[in-house]
């Protein structure tokens, strides 16, 4: 009989302090094949031109040109079309932020100091977080955020997750930290593991190389049934401490020649667009280990803040432009989803039952407004879903279209015939085990059961 995953990893560790095992994880069953179910919620910011949507047939999934980098996951790509943020107080808040606030809420952020929430009183918890204490509460971590490179402002552009009410969960930017995190002492107070990140060679030694060598260690005594977990396990941990390793080498290079406000804005001039991919795509790499490994069965990746700063190959303004030019905005989406076959690549190449670990991950990209990015609306907001959950509780492969009713922005997200972020919500709490009569505001009480599987 194989050993299942848990009791492999369990074994390969045990030498280590800082290792999974030191984490207590219980052994997992997959005797029938099947899986923990996993979320990962991704923030891509500043909407999506039009293309996901023009041309769609009323079930098939037909991939926009931008989106062509993920077409071999298109039978486990799901498109949702017409879901809004539901009302939203545009007179107090500006359209980004209160946006973000409200999307893994889904509640309207009517207490606002300026024209973004007011940390105190804006939010109770979000849906990643309600789900990590109800799916991820045996994991040493109920739920974590993670973000890209840009963490310029990041109070008022970055509050996607919430603990608990006036409680934001800031995203940890660093690769070094979140490895930490995921794969060292298991503390969900991520400052307590400041001091050992900055030490980085004790740090790397203790964590990344012991965990290499434990890997090796297994391999060398595993049988054959046991090695394709294994190499996906040692595979994924030696490409991560690579680059570990030169991102702090190329930090220190950065160091000698900029000042110490390190903000993406100012970085911008100086970090390769490379290098920046290469940090999203190593946070992706480790979430997917993460979820994988279950460190976690809840994530939240925040791949950049809502008024981007970044330019990439092909354009030449940062995303954060005000304008309706689909060949600017093009290239973006293009990029993120270059990212996003990363991070499904990762998933995918992780064994699980009789699939893969992204069979059991469910991925769901959204952003903030949608299209186009200078009216900042909220309605018709872009929703992809990758992979599935276990059990395929989930109807993936397909394109939803939900009418929109009402006219002007307003008259919209007020309109209660249509449809709501929080009712995904609460179709995903079905599709895990977990139904909820409603979340965040009054009008999510009804689940989009054209998302959920016939049973």
């Amino acid at each position: 009989m194989i050993m299942n995953r848990r009791k492999l990893l369990s074994r390969a560790l045990k030498a280590s302090v800082f290792g999974l095992a030191a984490h207590g994880i219980r052994n997992v069953s997959l005797a029938d094949g099947v899986g923990s179910p996993r979320l990962l919620f991704v923030f891509t910011p500043c909407g999506h031109t039009p293309g996901w949507r023009k041309g769609q047939s009323a079930k098939k999934v037909v991939l926009d040109p931008t989106m062509m980098p993920l077409q071999k996951y298109q039978d486990r790509t799901t498109l949702i079309e017409g879901l809004s943020l539901g009302h939203f107080d545009y007179v107090k808040l500006n359209g980004h932020w209160g946006a973000l606030h409200s999307l893994l809420t889904a509640r309207k952020a009517d207490t606002v100091k300026g024209n973004r929430p007011d940390l105190s009183e804006a939010s109770s918890a979000s849906f990643d977080q309600v789900m990590g204490r109800l799916i991820g509460k045996d994991c040493p971590l109920s739920a974590v955020v993670a973000g890209g490179p840009e963490t310029s402002n990041t109070v008022g552009q970055l509050l996607l997750s919430w603990h608990d009410k006036g409680r934001a969960a800031l995203p940890i930017h660093d690769p070094k930290l979140l490895y930490f995190l995921l794969f060292g002492t298991g503390s969900s107070e991520t400052e307590a593991h400041t001091d050992a990140s900055r030490n980085a060679a004790a740090w790397e030694a203790a964590v990344v190389e012991e965990n290499l060598r434990n890997a090796t260690s297994l391999l060398r005594e595993a049988a054959p049934e046991e090695r394709p977990v294994l190499e996906a396990y040692f595979s994924a941990f030696e490409t991560m401490a690579g680059s570990i390793k030169s991102t702090r080498e190329r930090e220190a290079s950065q160091r000698s020649t900029r000042t110490e406000d390190t903000t993406f804005s100012n970085m911008a001039g100086l970090t390769p667009i490379a290098d920046i991919a290469g940090q999203m795509d190593l946070q992706s790499r480790l979430l997917a280990a993460g979820l994988a490994f279950e460190s976690t069965r809840v994530a939240t990746y925040v791949m950049a803040p809502s008024p981007s700063y970044m330019v990439v190959p092909g354009a030449d303004k940062g995303h954060h432009f005000h304008s309706d030019s689909e060949e600017h905005y093009s290239k973006f989406d293009t990029f993120y989803a270059e990212r996003m076959k990363t991070l499904l690549d990762a998933l995918d190449s992780y064994p699980e039952g009789d699939g893969t670990v992204l069979d059991n991950t469910l991925v769901v990209q959204m952003s903030e407004i949608s299209w186009p990015p200078q009216n900042h609306v909220h309605d018709n907001l872009p929703v992809f879903l990758f992979g599935g959950l276990p059990r395929k509780t989930l109807a993936m492969g397909q394109h939803i279209h939900f009418p929109t009713f009402g006219k002007g922005r307003g008259a919209i997200n007020e309109n209660p015939s249509n449809r709501r972020i929080g009712e995904l919500y609460l179709t995903l709490a079905e599709a895990v085990g977990h139904p909820f009569s409603g979340f965040g505001d009054d009008l999510n009480t009804r689940v989009l059961r054209e998302l959920l599987a016939a049973r």
